[in-house]
């Protein structure tokens, strides 16, 4: 849980422009021939929001999840709500990673069945994956450090 000071990263996706979204799939044509309704819609896509998967997402409303990829694959504005939900979902998973990898999470010690004490267990891994995804160059693992090296020499040739 992130603490009551804790303040997010203004670059991430406005909830409230993610909430215009919905209204505008909610204000489409009622009943479509495949049964996607408006509400039906936004039901599926705020379940995608809640973290549910696409297939839960779907049976939820009472569809499948092939025919939400078929919908997703037909209605532009469809596709753009469900890529700016995976968007938000995607930012507020890296918000949640970056503040375990530095501040920690509390986990409990135990002696003969009881919990004792806490203590803050340090996520050594996840901090370095999040380097190297900021920073490949000097966070990378060798063969991506090599790679990146061998394009910057390529383009340097070209130009």
């Amino acid at each position: 849980m992130l603490p009551p000071d804790y303040i997010p990263d203004d670059d991430r996706l406005d909830p409230e422009d993610l909430a215009a979204l919905l209204d505008e799939a909610r204000g489409t044509s009622s009943t479509r021939h495949d049964g996607w309704s408006g509400e039906r819609r936004v039901a599926f896509l705020e379940a995608l929001m809640a973290g549910h998967k696409v297939g839960a997402a779907a049976r939820s409303v009472g569809m499948t999840p092939q025919s939400a990829r078929r919908l997703r694959a037909r209605t532009p504005q469809f596709a753009r709500i469900w890529d700016e939900t995976f968007a938000f979902l995607a930012s507020e998973l890296e918000e949640s990673a970056v503040f375990r990898a530095i501040h920690g999470t509390e986990r409990p010690v135990m002696s003969r069945g009881r919990q004792v004490a806490t203590r803050v267990h340090h996520h050594d891994g996840l901090l370095m994956r999040l380097l190297a995804a900021r920073d490949p160059m000097n966070y990378g693992s060798i063969a991506s450090r090599l790679a990146l090296r061998k394009a910057a020499a390529e383009e340097k040739r070209e130009s």
